[in-house]
Order: structure tokens, then sequence, then C-alpha cells
């Protein structure tokens, strides 16, 4: 029998540039293997074929997905075996914590000809200069985009009712945990991106992140009207009761958040506003409920 497949974003290209939550999502792991080498040179095919080898052994497998180019991958992580693999490559760049015993590198760039590949140094040379050039281009505009979506959001928080918020917060709160605490966590919190900003548009993966959930609740509301406080106040008394929470950031602005996780308790929250709307009607969306924050 084959295992699940969770997908996500570990890092993105956000309004603050590019914004990494690879120390969150690698840590415990007792090995992992950090690529290295050129584009081209297969890192991420690699890595999608050991994931699903370990997959079709019956392995939970995690993909983390590259945000520049959402068919390629940026990392593969099997959680039972504590083991993961990653493309150490900027704008990611994994520093070891301890080289060699728990961190290798793979060079993978012992593949390549280097006679040939000088013949096209300088075009290699003038591609990356370009492609440094247009991400900055993009992050400079994100940066204004997020200008604009502050100026929006405030006319919104000068009009909110933010007792009413916080009163709607405590009941979910009470709704979730009662008087419980966690028998199986240990208050980890894996910081994470549920979608991107990618070259074909806004991506997403809240259909894979919550299908194997029982309860998803979703919040509705403008900008400004409270709904990433609310999470992050979930967040906080999950982990505070010892559960291990899963926070999914903005992938526009990482300092926001989208969704919260707390598979022990069987529910997912998540933001269901643009760009990653869903509705409770949508087959892949069941047993939802819809909050109107």
């Amino acid at each position: 029998m084959s295992g699940k497949i969770l997908n996500f974003f570990a890092g993105g290209n956000t309004a603050r540039g590019f914004y990494s939550l690879y120390d969150s999502s690698l840590q415990g792991l007792s090995r992992l293997f950090i690529l290295k080498g050129g584009p081209g040179t297969g890192k991420s095919s690699l890595m999608k074929k050991i994931g699903n080898e370990w997959l079709g052994k019956g392995y939970d497998v995690q993909f983390l997905y590259c945000s520049s180019d959402n068919k390629s991958i940026d990392g593969v992580l099997i959680p039972k075996l504590n083991a993961g693999i990653v493309d150490g490559t900027a704008p990611h760049v994994i520093e070891p914590k301890a080289p060699g015993a728990v961190e290798e590198y793979v060079n993978l760039g012992e593949a390549w000809n280097s006679g040939k590949l000088q013949e096209h140094k300088e075009t290699i040379l003038q591609l990356s200069e370009k492609i440094s050039e247009a991400f900055n281009s993009a992050y400079s505009l994100f940066a204004e985009a997020l200008r604009i979506h502050d100026e929006w959001e405030k006319i919104y928080i000068e009009n909110m009712d933010f007792e009413k918020a916080n009163e709607l917060t405590n009941r979910l709160i009470e709704r979730f945990f009662g008087d419980s605490t966690s028998t199986e966590g240990s208050g980890r919190v894996y910081d994470r991106f549920l979608g991107a900003a990618t070259p074909v548009g806004a991506v997403d993966f809240v259909p894979n992140l919550t299908e194997t959930v029982g309860k998803r609740y979703f919040i509705k509301g403008r900008p400004g009207s409270g709904k990433s406080t609310m999470l992050k106040k979930i967040a906080a008394e999950a982990q505070s009761r010892g559960y291990d929470v899963e926070v999914y950031h903005c992938g526009f602005d990482p300092h926001s958040l989208d969704m919260v996780i707390v598979r022990e308790l069987d529910f997912a929250i998540f933001d269901s506003t643009a760009p990653h709307e869903y509705f409770r009607k949508e087959r892949r969306m069941k047993s939802s409920i819809c909050i109107q924050s």
C-alpha cells in the first residue's frame, strides 16, 4: 500500500523578498542530504524519484515545491525515517548545523562537462544577470502591492469591532480545544507556505494539505478583519497545550498567516479568500464550516 503525499512550499518569492521557512520544515531530522549543482543537473528529478520510491514502500512523503518553478521540487522529507533531501543552492542555501553527523553534501556537479560549459560561459553569466534583475523587479512590484494592500486594510481596521472579533476567536478556541491537552505531540510548530506566487500565477496546495482532515473551517472576511490574528491565536493555543501545529504563512506577506492545521485534533482552519478561495460545495472540500470574520 502506498503512503500519503503532503505538498507545500518551504520558501517563497514575497513582498519581503525571498522568504525562507526551511529551518522550521527541516527541524528534528536525523539525516539531511544537501544537493549542490547548477540548474539542469537533475536535483528535482532525483528527489522526486527517491520520494516516489519510498512512497511505493508505504511511507508518507512530503514534497517541498519550488516557488520559482512549481513543476520542480526543492526538497523531499520522509518523516518516518527522520530523513530528507534538499536543494541547497541559492536562494535557499542550507547551512549544516552538524556537518557529517546530520547533514551531508552531495555534489551533482561531478556529472557535468566543465569543458563544454566553459564554451557557454558568457551566455551563462548574462542569463544569470537577467534572472537576478527579473527577481529584483518582481520583489519591487510585490512590495508596492503590499503598500497598497496595507492602505486598503487600514480602512477596514478603522471600522472593525475587535471586541466581537475576539469573542469569535475565543468561541473557536473553546470549540477546538475545550479542556484538552495533547497526548501525542510535543508542542512543535512547523512553519510553511500553503501556496506561492509562481511564474504561472498563484498556486496553492490547500486541497492536498487538508484532504485527510475531518473538519475544515473556512474564514471569510476582508483585509484587516482579523483573519491572520485569529489564526495566530489559535496556533499559539495549540502549542501551549502541547499539540504539534502546522502554521501556513501567506505567500504574499509572510508575516501574515493563511492556515493552521492541528492533525491530532483533526481540524484545519484557513483564510478562504482569493487567491486561495474555496467553497463548501466543492467535493474536495467536504466536512467544512464557513466562518465570517
